[in-house]
């Protein structure tokens, strides 16, 4: 999202790429910050799979919190 003109002159804005998820520092990342690492290619082709389809594609923030929520539920379904 662009910064409207009043704004942009008090921020420095900083453009980066979309993430390739299909990228081994994608995989990396994911394996990295998930309790069940195997998890990482099936999660990474979800998320190619929906951004392809999708007006709004997922981001990184989205598939990080994704990660997150499966370790916590991986949590409750191991302290069972």
């Amino acid at each position: 999202k662009e910064l409207s003109p009043a704004l942009s002159n008090r921020f420095t804005e900083i453009w980066a790429t979309a993430v390739d998820f299909a990228s081994p520092e994608a995989h990396k990342l994911l394996a990295d910050r998930l309790t069940s690492p195997h998890l990482a290619p099936a999660m990474l082709d979800a998320t190619r799979w929906f951004n392809a389809r999708v007006t709004f594609p997922l981001s990184v923030r989205d598939v990080l919190w994704w990660v997150s929520f499966a370790n916590d539920v991986a949590a409750v379904f191991e302290a069972r």
